[in-house]
This record gives structure tokens, sequence and C-alpha cells, in this order.
């Protein structure tokens, strides 16, 4: 359990910096240069960790799915749909984020480190939850059906 919420500890950060990425170049105190759409799949982005989120603690707490192998499929079913679209958007952000032009100095540290908060975030994650499925499979042998 403790692994899990490291792991969703990391997966907020990297959603909360790449929040605060598009804040930092959508600022009314400097240059406004908003990323289009990028507020949008940041919004899609926290709804599916929320799912992931739900599918954890539906299994924890109130014991909805009887199979352990399909509660870890539709578990990593959310999760992976999770990452991928993170990915995408980070992607699109840091394609976008250095073909720009800056005029304030503040304005391009700042969001250039909140892209890349938010990218090695995602990556210490997807790390976490690679090591915790080779763990969970090397101690319980459980393949999730497959």
């Amino acid at each position: 359990m403790a692994q899990f919420i490291i792991i969703l500890i990391l997966e907020v950060v990297a959603v909360a910096a790449l929040i605060l990425f598009d804040g930092v170049l959508d600022s009314k105190y400097y240059e406004r240069k908003p990323i289009n759409g990028l507020s949008t799949e940041t919004f899609w982005a926290l709804g599916l960790m929320m799912l992931t989120g739900f599918v954890w603690s539906s299994q924890k707490y109130g014991n909805m799915m009887t199979d352990v192998s399909s509660y870890l499929l539709l578990l990593a079913a959310t999760q992976l749909a999770f990452h991928m679209w993170l990915i995408y958007i980070l992607v699109k952000a840091y394609k976008a984020f250095f073909a720009m032009e800056f005029k304030y100095d503040f304005q391009y540290y700042g969001a250039r480190f909140f892209l890349f908060l938010s990218i090695t975030m995602e990556g210490l994650a997807i790390f976490g939850i690679c090591f915790l499925a080779l763990y969970y499979y090397h101690t319980t042998g459980i393949t999730a059906g497959f």
C-alpha cells in the first residue's frame, strides 16, 4: 500500500507541475503564451488519475472485486491510460515550449522548471510502477490473467 501511495504522490506532483507550467505561460504579469488545448488535456489527465485512485481504493477498502487478477488488470489499464495520456501532453508541451521566444527571463526559467519537474516526476512514477509490478509478480506469482 505504501508503494502505491508514493507513486500516487509522484503522479500528483507531475500533474500539479504541469498545471503550474501552464499557469506560468498564461500569466497576466508576463507575456501570454498559452499552449493551445493544454488546460483541457491536463484536466482529462487529472480525471484519469482520479479514476485510477477510485479503482485502487474500491478494492483496498470496499472489496468490490473478488477476483484479484481482474482487479489488477483494471488497475493496470487505468494506469496505462493515465500515463500514456500524460506522456502525450508532456511531449506536446516540450515541443511547444522550446519553439517559443520569451521576453522575460523569469517566465522562461519558471516555465522550464515546472516542465522539467513534471517530466522528472512522471519518469519516476513510471519506474516505480514497473518495479512495483515486478516485485508483486515475484512475490505472488499472479500474472493478471496473462
